[in-house]
């Protein structure tokens, strides 16, 4: 009999995307050890955004309330021309369907409480200051070479799977093979984090379309905002970031304002993907499979899904619950939806950065005429377990307060849930196999008649990750319904 490796997966990265993933699989009780090189959080802010599916996946695992205390809720995108008129504006609603607003944020914040969550799991640790050199995969387990960078020791780890969330200079990425692909032009642009601005700042994330030097701007709140300047052909890199220069950008902003500058930096945006996420036992996620653009706020956001994508699925297979063919969805449904936010930040960076002064005019009047330009898109996963079956199978589910005035997630905890019409269970021609990963719910909840309602469907289940499995409307329907569910073990019915 094989011996069990000490470690059901070991994460490569303790970013955000590393440590949601960690916290993510330590909820299903798996062994997981995430080793990052850093010692410490980066004290500077990169990543600001977080929307209502992000929030919704640090609710899976209790860190969402605490996260929300030290975030912004934003109240949409507003679009200005040359001359600061407003061509178009996007109001969010103060509450998304799936159950949270859209957030400005600081990313130290985030991580410091991401890892305080990571730190109170029973099998979950990170470890800082360690770094992977190696890795060397058996036909059963992977061995994970690792240096402990402050008492220079080195130790192999055994482990079941390693999935590398080791960003854009992927260690783990190499190991597979795998290469990006450019999805669409990079451009460099000025990034300048700043507080202060006396309230002259406006209410909401702003892009100003002006082309001889296109901009947007961030108000950050309790914490600093954010500035980004297009660089220009003209531009000395030099120059530009000088202390005289990006004081004169913020003051073409914020003219009498009194602030401080945080960072001021050059970055060059990039459009890329991998052509591969996974080889055996060793998979990647996060910025290690994929770079986007800035311009919709998805960047680590994509990285949240990758990770609530894989961790149900990584779960199943190490509890002996669900065949390993089952990660080969990892990819097929994640890659074609990153790539889908890809490719609209590229048609959102398209219009903004137009510099031809034609151009732009032909532009702001379409704009000005179609406010639907700039509204988040809600694409469809990859080819997966949603078949072929239409949206909204494939696409996230809403997430409604229950009777009882609990969010619905908060029941369902990391299972799958069949919400369902009452009359409908009881008419249901076979046993439904429930397990001890479904949870079964029915429209004697007035807030589950209203998720069926929404979905115009007599039934539906929803993966852990809280995309749509898919619907039914019949009690044959139901039953087939739930033979898609990727779980071999009957067992009881949870409610």
């Amino acid at each position: 009999m094989r011996e069990t490796p000490p470690l059901d997966v070991v994460v490569v990265g303790g970013g955000p995307v590393g440590v949601t993933l960690s916290n993510l699989l330590a909820q299903h009780g798996l062994r997981v050890t995430a080793l990052e090189r850093e010692t410490d959080v980066y004290h500077m802010p990169r990543a600001r955004h977080v929307d209502w599916e992000g929030m919704r996946i640090f609710q899976t695992f209790g860190a969402a309330d605490r996260l929300e205390q030290d975030m912004l809720a934003t109240r949409g995108l507003r679009v200005l021309d040359a001359s600061g008129e407003l061509l178009l504006e996007y109001t969010a609603p103060p509450l998304h369907p799936a159950g949270w607003a859209d957030y400005q944020m600081s990313q130290p914040n985030l991580e410091e409480t991401l890892r305080g969550a990571l730190a109170s799991t029973a099998t979950g640790e990170l470890r800082t200051a360690h770094e992977v050199t190696a890795l060397e995969d058996r036909s059963d387990h992977v061995v994970v070479h690792v240096r402990d960078l402050v008492r220079g020791t080195t130790a192999a780890l055994r482990t079941r799977f390693v999935v590398g969330c080791d960003g854009a200079n992927s260690m783990v990425r190499d190991h597979i093979g795998s290469r990006y692909q450019p999805l669409g032009p990079d451009h460099p642009f000025l990034v300048v984090d700043a507080a202060g601005g006396n309230g002259q700042l406006p209410d909401r994330p702003t892009i100003v379309c002006d082309p001889t030097r296109p901009h947007y701007v961030s108000p950050g709140g309790r914490f600093p905002s954010r500035f980004e300047f297009m660089v220009m052909p003209d531009d000395d890199p030099d120059e530009l970031t000088s202390t005289e220069s990006v004081i004169g950008l913020l003051r073409d902003v914020i003219p009498t304002g009194q602030f401080e500058i945080v960072r001021a930096a050059l970055y060059r945006f990039h459009s890329l993907a991998v052509d591969r996420w996974r080889s055996g036992r060793v998979m990647i996620a996060g910025d290690a499979a994929h770079v986007q653009p800035p311009f919709m706020g998805q960047g680590l956001m994509s990285g949240l899904r990758d990770a609530a994508n894989l961790a149900w699925k990584l779960a199943l297979v190490c509890q002996g619950e669900s065949d390993e063919s089952l990660l080969d969805t990892y990819e097929a449904e994640r890659k074609a939806h990153a790539r889908a936010w890809i490719e609209e930040a590229n048609r959102i960076g398209g219009i903004v950065m137009t510099t031809d002064a034609d151009e732009a005019r032909a532009r702001d009047l379409r704009l000005a005429e179609n406010s639907a330009e700039l509204r988040p898109i809600e694409p469809q996963l990859g080819p997966g377990l949603h078949s072929d079956d239409p949206p909204p199978a494939g696409t996230l589910a809403p997430q409604p307060r229950l009777a009882d005035g609990r969010r619905m997630d908060d029941v369902v905890g990391p299972r799958f849930l069949l919400a369902a019409r009452a009359s409908l269970l009881r008419a249901a021609t076979t046993d439904l196999p429930g397990s001890e990963h479904i949870v079964v719910l029915d429209d004697d909840d007035p807030g589950i008649g209203q998720l069926l309602d929404g979905l115009r469907a007599s039934a539906v289940i929803i993966r852990p990750d809280r995309y749509v499995l898919g619907l039914a409307h019949s009690p044959e329907g139901l039953s087939r319904l739930v033979d898609r569910v990727p779980v071999r073990t009957p067992g009881r019915r949870c409610a």
